[in-house]
Formats: structure tokens, C-alpha cells, sequence
């Protein structure tokens, strides 16, 4: 079975434990493709009266697949103290989710506390926007921080969108995110084209793999470069490699292995960019909860953090749910 994985409430007595199938529409189109429908399901952990919820979501056509999940969900008895460690990594993270959950629920404070004694009561954001308008839209409501997805079309159309969202928001930071849409030579032309609106970073220019290629990359780089999806697949390696780090607890395979990888990268000299990857309320919330551990008081970072409910921006800020554990889980667009 290989390593166990040790788990925050292994003294713990799981009195109930339920995996209950989610869906909602997502109508989500990048350079890696369109996604219509985002499915997960929620590991639901029962003691001493109280529930801890955890998100398992796979991404479509990307690391583990629906399959493999489904199958190392249906083989697990999730009430055991500990776990197989060579599970797919979002089911790790939806473990460990309902684990803290659980465990900060019956302590009586915010999951954030969990992972670090003085989280930031907020954390800062930036927000997706696609054309002129909803920058402008964004910059108004407070934002100073936009991301852009580019790589699915043309590298002119990409340049005359950047430059009409640049025209609408000028100060704000521009946040440039490829998915891996470009090869080597590609990505070098438009790397030069694009650096004229000054984004503050170009997030996966190459394929995931390509480690080598983003090294050489970066060296010729007039622009900060990011590493979002490579994290996913090689997580502490990528420490050192990056100017930027993105991390998706969900790719990652846990709160506390990226919080770890977050500060990892911090002690190199880059930027931390958490975020999640487009999960349910419940899965988003826990990116919360770590991107506030991570910055603590006052901590100045800006985060990719969106969503529904208490987790939809609030200005440039989403406040840290009030209450104990994640704060309120209750579905919103989510259907079994």
C-alpha cells in the first residue's frame, strides 16, 4: 500500500463518513480547452456532533483523471487513522480538508488556525477578466490586480485584447496566464510582443513538463515568469525555478504540503500566487483559509482566491469566514 499518510485527527474516533458526488456548470474556456461542467465529489467526516467537509476535484484532461479517482474513493475506508500516501493527490486534499475541518470545528476556531497561530483576517485578490470592459468593471469595485488568459488564440488577438485591458485599468497589475499553450519559439516571440503592456507576469508560457525549456526561458525573459501547472506535477522541484509560484492545494495534494511549498518558495525569493482550480465552495474556501495561514498578520500578498458566497471578493480583499472550521459549506450551484 506504501507510506500512510498521518492525519490531523488520528486520535480522533470517525463516527460517520460519507463521499457525496458534486457538479456545476462551469463554462470555463482556456488554451488547454473548453471545460462546460466542473465534478467533484465531498468527503463529509462525522464526530462528537460535528461535520469537517473536504473537496475532491479532478481536473479534466489534467493529472488524475475522473476514473482513477472515483475507484481510489470507492476502495477507501475513510474512518481509518491513517492512509495510503500514493493516493492521487485530490484525494489527499480532500482527506486532509475534512480532517482540519473537523478538527478545527471541534476546537472551535477557523481552519487557517490550523496551519498557522496568526492568520490575516483577509486576503487579497486579483480577478479574472477577459476583455476591456470587465476590467474596467473590475478596477472600479477596487481590484488592482487582473488576470488574463491567453494562448488560445492568435498571438494578435491576444496582443490587441492585453492592450485594450491595459488602456482600461493602466495601474493595475496584469497577470498573463498561458496553460501551456506555447512551444519554446512561440513562446519567446510572444513573451517580446506582450512585455510592452507591462504585466507584471506570464504564467505557464510552455508545457507543464518542459522544465528545461522555462529555464532557459526565463534567462532571456524581459518579464517575470510563473510556473502554475508544473507545480502540480513536480511541486518541491520547481522551488528556485520560478520568479512566481502558483499553487492549487488540490493539485498539490493538501493545505499542509503547500503551505510548506508556499513558504519554500518564499525563502528562494519568489512570489506565492495560492489559488484553486475552480473548485466547489468547499474546496475554495480551503484555498482561503491557506492563502491567509500563508500571509498571516498584515501579510501584503495578492492572491488568486473567487467565489461564490463568502468567497466572493470584497474590493481587492475577501474577508476570513467568522466562525469555526471553514465557516459555512453550504452548496451553492452544487448538484450530486
Amino acid at each position: 500500500m506504501g507510506k500512510l499518510l498521518s492525519l490531523p485527527t488520528s486520535n480522533l474516533r470517525i463516527e460517520r463518513a460519507e463521499v457525496r458526488p458534486w457538479s456545476m456548470p462551469l463554462g470555463m474556456r482556456t488554451a488547454r480547452g473548453a471545460v462546460a461542467v466542473r465534478r467533484g465529489w465531498h468527503i463529509v467526516l462525522d464526530a462528537r456532533g460535528h461535520q469537517g467537509w473536504g473537496d475532491v476535484a479532478p481536473w479534466p484532461g489534467f493529472g488524475a483523471d475522473h476514473a482513477a479517482v472515483e475507484a481510489a474513493l470507492e476502495r477507501l475506508d475513510l474512518r481509518a487513522e491513517t492512509l495510503p500516501f500514493d493516493l492521487p493527490a485530490p484525494v489527499l486534499h480532500g482527506i486532509e480538508q475534512a480532517q482540519l475541518d473537523l478538527a478545527a470545528r471541534l476546537a472551535g476556531m477557523p481552519l487557517a488556525r490550523m496551519l498557522s497561530a496568526e492568520p490575516a483576517r483577509r486576503v487579497g485578490t486579483h480577478r479574472l477578466v477577459a476583455d476591456a470592459a470587465a476590467a474596467r468593471a473590475a478596477v472600479a469595485d477596487g481590484a488592482i490586480a487582473l488576470k488574463i488568459k491567453v494562448g488560445a488564440e492568435p498571438l494578435d488577438a491576444d496582443d490587441a485584447r492585453v492592450g485594450a485591458i491595459r488602456a482600461a485599468a493602466p495601474a493595475a497589475d496584469l497577470r498573463l496566464d498561458a496553460n501551456g499553450a506555447w512551444d519554446r519559439a512561440t513562446a519567446a516571440r510572444s513573451i517580446e510582443r506582450l512585455a510592452r503592456h507591462a504585466p507584471a507576469w506570464i504564467e505557464q508560457p510552455l508545457p507543464a513538463d518542459d522544465l528545461d525549456g522555462f529555464a532557459a526561458l526565463r534567462r532571456n525573459s524581459p518579464l517575470p515568469l510563473a510556473l502554475d501547472e508544473s507545480v502540480a506535477l513536480f511541486a518541491e522541484a520547481i522551488v528556485g525555478l520560478a520568479a512566481v509560484v502558483v499553487i492549487k492545494p488540490m493539485f498539490v495534494g493538501g493545505l499542509r504540503r503547500s503551505l510548506d511549498l508556499a513558504r519554500a518558495a518564499r525563502r528562494e525569493g519568489a512570489r506565492v500566487c495560492i489559488t484553486h482550480a475552480l473548485d466547489s465552495r468547499v474546496g475554495r474556501l480551503g484555498a482561503l483559509h491557506l492563502a491567509a495561514a500563508y500571509e498571516g498578520v498584515g501579510g501584503p500578498g495578492v492572491h488568486g482566491l473567487s467565489g461564490p458566497g463568502p468567497c466572493a471578493p470584497r474590493g481587492r480583499f475577501i474577508p476570513l469566514p467568522a466562525g469555526a472550521g471553514l465557516g459555512d459549506v453550504s452548496p451553492m450551484g452544487e448538484a450530486a
